[in-house]
């Protein structure tokens, strides 16, 4: 605080309109702050010919969450098992990681150190698996996995995709060997994954990304080199329900667009952190999806959500609880409707029938996530057992 006039000028703050014993100085510090610290400060400032007040600062005081944070599947996804109860396998190679992934049966597969992927994509074509890294270091990298088939468990890895320009982090699809249905991602970290980074099409469905991290080497402002991360279905023709739910996930730097992007889905999107400035939108609905926006935390972010219209029923969106803090809103490119987020959702699972679930605060929601979302980040799935 400066004070001008005509010296000896002393000094007397207030916490509200109570003076503070000893807060005689021209500065006020507060140490250890607490809940009984919120209110008003300002302060009187005399000297022998009179005395003026300051303007009052507001003071508010979040607290820092202690609890740990509750990582158990929740979510469309719930009741996948993977490899629980199964044979466990160490891998070490892509030789050896894409023949754990095809044999029959339950298994925990666990991955130590790097992997390259020296094809587009590690293919998992039997159900019943947790691929699970160990440690802090497991990591496939150059190709993806792409899951088409039951009951997948994907756990503490680190992607990064880059050996082909159609190359996902993880692409959950249908092949001839099946469909990738319950499956859930947790605890994993993408990095420059050259297409998407969890993409999510060709009918499959009960899915839950949960705690990851995605983020992107720099890119100049304005430029976008396909930083684009969730896609659900992949055209206006790839028909689907695609129940997914994206929870306490971390948006960084240089995710441009699809955090999600949504047709057809009924997709539950909460507890997601996005600070992933200089974007050109975050979460988008489109043709006959359904998108349930709740309690995220959007940090100097460009549309946090909007409406994409090409054909058919536009997509409906709610958002509820959510904090937008300097965010911008802007139709940035043809089709884009801004829109309120208070669309009426009709679809029972994301209304009546959605499963149960329970809410971090969201103005605690930049805490839990950059604290523990994406690999090596515990607690996440255990390596025996989901």
């Amino acid at each position: 605080m400066t004070a001008v006039g005509t010296r000896p000028l002393s000094y007397q703050w207030y916490h509200d309109a109570t003076p503070i014993p000893g807060a005689t100085k021209q500065a006020l510090i507060l140490d250890a702050v607490r809940s009984d610290h919120v209110g008003t400060y300002r302060v009187e400032v005399r000297n022998p010919w009179g005395s003026v007040w300051s303007r009052a600062a507001l003071v508010t005081v979040t607290e820092v969450p202690t609890a740990p944070p509750i990582t158990n599947l929740v979510g469309f996804a719930s009741g996948v098992t993977g490899g629980a109860g199964g044979n466990v396998t160490n891998v070490s190679t892509y030789a050896q990681l894409r023949g754990a992934c095809r044999l029959p049966g339950a298994w925990i597969i666990r991955v130590h150190g790097p992997v390259v992927v020296t094809g587009d994509y590690c293919y998992i074509t039997q159900p019943h698996k947790t691929i699970v890294g160990v440690g802090t270091n497991a990591a496939p990298y150059g190709g993806g996995l792409r899951v088409a088939a039951t009951n997948i468990v994907i756990a503490n890895l680190f992607f990064s995709a880059t050996n082909h320009s159609n190359a996902d982090g993880i692409t959950i699809d249908t092949s001839s060997h099946g469909t990738g249905k319950y499956v859930w991602i947790d605890h994993c970290t993408f990095f420059d994954c050259r297409d998407g980074s969890v993409d999510v099409t060709k009918g499959a469905d009960f899915i839950t990304v949960s705690w990851c991290k995605f983020d992107y080497s720099p890119r100049p402002r304005g430029v976008a080199d396909h930083e684009f991360v969730n896609l659900i279905a992949s055209s206006d023709d790839d028909v689907g329900v695609y129940r997914v739910t994206f929870h306490h996930n971390w948006y960084g730097s240089f995710c441009r667009e699809r955090m999600p992007s949504v047709r057809f889905g009924r997709v539950h999107v909460f507890n997601n952190y996005y600070d992933c400035m200089d974007n050109n939108y975050c979460i988008r609905t489109r043709l006959h999806a359904e998108v349930l926006v709740e309690s995220n935390y959007f940090l100097g972010v460009q549309n946090p959500w909007e409406r994409y219209v090409t054909t058919g029923t536009p997509g409906r969106l709610r958002a509820r609880a959510n904090i937008v803090r300097d965010c911008t809103w802007r139709v940035w490119t043809s089709g884009v409707v801004l829109i309120a987020g208070d669309d009426e959702l009709t679809d029972p699972w994301l209304t009546t029938n959605l499963y149960p679930y329970t809410l971090t605060p969201t103005e605690h929601v930049p805490y839990y996530v950059k604290t523990y979302a994406g690999a090596g980040r515990l607690p996440y799935v255990s390596q025996t057992a989901p």
